[in-house]
């Protein structure tokens, strides 16, 4: 297995795509009740996910494997694991979650693999459903770090100004809400990601690429829903929540397109995500995406701008929350 990216539009050679198998709606998870608690379209709700959803999620992915197959890029899948049952510690006993957002949980750059901190304690235990990939890229010299678990204590699921609010105590932060731009790293400065999260990033990764923090968009926004980069010199802009003032200082000399709008999506009982997930598209290579196949508006203006549009349904992506970008997590780009 081989890692190298640095950027969000290369030549994508491999990759991993997450699973909704035995997805459910967390049971135990401070930071969760109160996330959801946050936003008024959201609510708790029963802890299963019917297996029709799940069925319908499954079958999507299985083509957008076969679709990534056929355009050269090897495609990777966590092993399924069972996030309804329940793990105690000293801290929390709390079920799992889902492993439909594998960006969310890894973070690639360069010949490195880092398992994200995350603030959703039901997503600690993801890790094991990586395991046979993690043996396999350290195995062919690949450097897999875990960051440190966050401790998710009553302190850190608290809401503030309608929205959520980490503490400063140790790094959390959400693969992605962060965004690469070769020799940067463009980091959102959220309700999921503190800063302490970006310095020791910067540790990390060492003085090679530089960690620009930024924190102009609501909290509680995702950052691959409000900027996404297609080209070298070109980004998709969400014009609802993005100015020219307020974008990323290194960002405001790019080619920009600006989105006004884009579709629902089906979703079970209540979306994860706005309807901004449809922005969230994967690059194959500089102008030319993967995207679902619902966006007609989004697609006639990728097209409009020369960028060629692979279609894939998706019919769930508001039901776990992310699209294309946050499903899959590029391994290898050249």
């Amino acid at each position: 297995m081989k890692v190298f990216s640095t950027n969000e539009y290369g030549n994508l050679k491999s990759a991993v795509i997450g699973r909704p198998d035995n997805a459910v709606y967390p049971k135990g998870d401070r930071f969760y009740s109160q996330w959801v608690r946050s936003n008024p379209k959201w609510k708790q709700t029963d802890h299963a996910i019917p297996d029709t959803v799940i069925s319908a999620a499954r079958d999507d992915l299985f083509m957008v494997r076969d679709i990534l197959n056929d355009h050269g890029v090897k495609a990777w899948r966590p092993e399924i694991i069972d996030h309804r049952q329940t793990i105690s510690d000293i801290r929390y006993t709390v079920t799992g979650y889902n492993s439909w957002n594998s960006r969310d949980f890894l973070l690639t750059l360069d010949n490195m693999v880092i398992e994200c901190p995350s603030p959703f304690a039901s997503k600690h235990r993801e890790s094991h459903a990586y395991q046979v990939i993690k043996n396999e890229a350290i195995a062919d010299g690949v450097r897999w770090i875990a960051a440190p678990t966050p401790r998710m204590e009553p302190a850190e699921a608290i809401r503030k100004n309608g929205g959520m609010q980490l503490t400063e105590r140790y790094p959390i932060f959400t693969g992605s809400n962060i965004l690469k731009f070769d020799d940067k790293l463009l980091y959102f400065k959220c309700s999921t990601n503190n800063n302490i999260g970006s310095k020791w990033l910067q540790s990390v990764i060492g003085s090679e690429y530089e960690v620009i923090v930024w924190d102009k968009m609501n909290p509680d926004h995702n950052l691959d829903f409000g900027i996404m980069p297609i080209a070298k010199n070109l980004i998709l802009v969400n014009a609802e929540r993005i100015n020219g003032n307020n974008l990323p200082n290194f960002l405001r000399s790019y080619n920009k397109l600006w989105i006004e709008k884009c579709l629902e999506d089906n979703y079970y009982t209540w979306p994860m995500s706005s309807s901004w997930t449809g922005m969230n598209i994967l690059c194959l290579s500089e102008n030319k995406v993967m995207i679902n196949s619902t966006q007609k508006n989004l697609i006639k203006q990728l097209e409009a701008n020369k960028v060629e549009c692979v279609r894939v349904p998706l019919s769930h992506t508001q039901t776990f929350g992310g699209g294309l970008h946050r499903i899959i997590t590029d391994l290898e780009r050249t």
